[in-house]
């Protein structure tokens, strides 16, 4: 009996890793293929000289990219009382690993969107007409979503200082720094800290 469990886990696994090493041969636009030290070069060679590289992948790789983009992609609520910079970060942000599922233009309706929509982050002015966005992020840290609040400004990080730290915001952006590449990096050193 323990012979046949074994049979069957050893072909298991050579079924999913054959598979695996399948998807990422054939679908150089998955990110993490550039991560596997050998498959980008074996796929060139093959591609020269007519061989692996010819066979069809066994599922569309644009499907399967798009589905593993969607499924790690964090949703962003955008609070901020300029319109031009809202629909300015949603441009930027979209795209690159964030899907923004909302926006508001103070802070009452800011906490009322993040608890409708329970966003994974909350891309938080700190100069909102009604609440400061300190409370307001002191606010969602203390709520049931616990959103990673993130505070963005025209002033300094020097100006924002302390306050960002003790309204429990993961970090804080200027303004004209923003990219979904900054935002990420902020996110995942926090996250890795």
């Amino acid at each position: 009996a323990n012979v046949a469990w074994l049979f069957v886990a050893v072909a298991v696994g050579y079924f999913l890793a054959y598979e695996w090493l399948h998807f990422a041969y054939h679908c150089p636009e998955a990110s993490w293929v550039g991560r596997i030290p050998f498959l980008p070069a074996l796929r060139r060679h093959h591609l020269r000289n007519g061989g692996l590289g010819q066979v069809p992948p066994r599922w569309s790789c644009a499907v399967v990219v798009r589905h593993h983009q969607a499924m790690t992609r964090r949703s962003v609520l955008i609070v901020d009382d300029h319109e031009a910079f809202r629909v300015a970060a949603r441009t930027l942000l979209e795209g690159r690993d964030f899907e923004v599922v909302g926006e508001a233009a103070d802070g009452r309706e800011g906490l009322a969107a993040a608890a409708r929509l329970r966003p994974d982050v909350v891309l938080l002015d700190i100069r909102l007409p009604d609440v400061d966005g300190y409370e307001v992020s002191r606010r969602l840290v203390d709520s049931s979503g616990r959103p990673a609040v993130v505070l963005v400004s025209t002033l300094d990080a020097v100006d924002v200082g302390r306050r960002a730290v003790a309204s429990g915001a993961r970090g804080f952006v200027t303004k004209s720094r923003l990219s979904g590449d900054t935002l990420r990096r902020l996110l995942n050193e926090e996250e890795g800290a």
